[in-house]
C-alpha cells in the first residue's frame, strides 16, 4: 500500500508498506529525479515482504527547496537520518537497510560514515563517487568561484537521458516527468566534489554488510569509483557486482530483473543473521 506524507522537516515521503514487513527499507534516490521513480523496485521489495520509505529530498520532487540546490551536503543526510530515527522509534525491533542510487548512493555513504550503527547493511547503485566524463579545469575553477559569489545560480546538469537506460520507456518517463529537472547550482556541485572525495577517504570506516552494484556502461558515474569504494571499504561482509552491458539505472534497465534477483538474495542472506520482529 502507497502513502504519501510529509515529514516534520516538510520533505516528501513515500511509504510502501506491507502488513508485518521483516525489514524496513530506505531508499535515496538520484540527481534532479525523485522517490515516485522508484515505484517497480518498491513493488519488487514488498513482494519479498519488505515495506520501502523513499523521501525525496531537499530541492527534488515534491520537497521544498530551490531544484538542484542545497546549502550543505549534510542537508541531504539530514533526510536519511529523518527517516531512520523515525523507525528507530515506531519499530525499533525491525531490521532498517539502506539502498542509494546514484547521488543517492553518496549520501547514504556519508550516513553510514556516522550512523552505520543504526542499520543493518546497505546497497550501493552507481553510487557517485567518480564522475564518468573528467571535468575541465576552467570548469571546475568556474564551479568553486561561483559556489562562493553566486551559490544558487542554477544551470544545467548536462545528464543525457539517453545514458540512462537501454528501456526507451524509461527514457521517455523520465523526460516527460514534470517533477524531474536537470537543475544543479555551483554550491551544489562543490558540495558534491567534496562528498565523493571524503566518501573514498572515509570507506575504512564502514564496517556493516555491504552490496554494491553499477553498471559496466555507465557514462554518468565511472563504475571505477564503486571498484575503489568497494577495494577500500572495511566491511567483512561485502560484494560486488557490475553488470555487463548496462547503462546508469540499473534498476531500471532491460535486463533489471537480473539486478532485482542480486538484490533480493542479498537482502535474504543479511536478513536472516538479524534479529526479526515480534509476530
Amino acid at each position: 500500500m502507497l502513502t504519501e506524507t510529509k515529514s516534520p522537516s516538510g520533505r516528501h515521503l513515500r511509504i510502501w508498506s506491507v502488513e508485518k514487513p521483516r525489514a524496513a527499507i530506505v531508499l535515496s534516490h538520484g540527481l534532479g529525479e525523485h522517490s515516485g521513480r522508484y515505484e517497480e523496485i518498491a513493488a519488487y521489495l514488498n513482494d519479498q515482504g519488505y515495506s520501502v520509505y523513499a523521501m525525496d529530498h531537499v530541492g527534488h520532487g515534491n520537497s521544498p527547496g530551490q531544484r538542484g540546490h542545497c546549502d550543505r551536503f549534510a542537508d541531504f543526510v539530514g533526510g536519511i537520518r529523518e527517516i531512520v530515527d523515525h523507525l528507530v522509534v515506531e519499530a525499533p525491533d525491525l531490521p532498517r537497510i539502506l539502498i542509494g542510487h546514484s547521488l543517492g548512493g553518496l549520501i547514504v555513504t556519508h550516513y553510514l560514515l556516522d550512523h552505520q550503527e543504526e542499520v543493518h547493511g546497505a546497497i550501493l547503485s552507481g553510487a557517485a563517487f567518480q564522475v564518468a566524463v573528467e571535468v575541465p579545469w576552467w570548469k571546475e575553477s568556474a564551479g568553486r568561484l561561483l559556489s562562493n559569489i553566486l551559490p544558487s545560480f542554477s544551470m544545467s546538469n548536462e545528464i543525457d537521458p539517453g545514458a540512462l537506460s537501454h528501456d526507451a520507456s524509461i527514457i521517455e518517463a523520465y523526460e516527460s516527468d514534470p517533477l524531474v529537472h536537470d537543475q544543479v547550482s555551483p554550491r551544489l556541485y562543490t558540495e558534491m566534489t567534496q562528498a565523493m572525495e571524503d566518501a573514498l577517504a572515509g570507506a575504512e570506516e564502514i564496517k556493516l554488510p555491504l552490496l554494491i552494484l553499477a553498471g559496466r556502461e555507465d557514462r554518468i558515474v565511472a563504475p571505477e569509483g564503486s571498484v575503489l569504494f568497494h577495494r577500500d571499504v572495511a566491511s567483512e561482509d561485502k560484494e560486488l557486482h557490475i553488470f555487463d552491458g548496462m547503462y546508469h539505472e540499473i534498476f531500471n534497465e532491460v535486463e533489471r530483473a537480473k539486478v532485482y534477483a542480486v538484490v533480493g538474495a542479498w537482502l535474504k542472506r543479511i536478513l536472516s543473521r538479524a534479529p526479526q520482529p515480534a509476530e
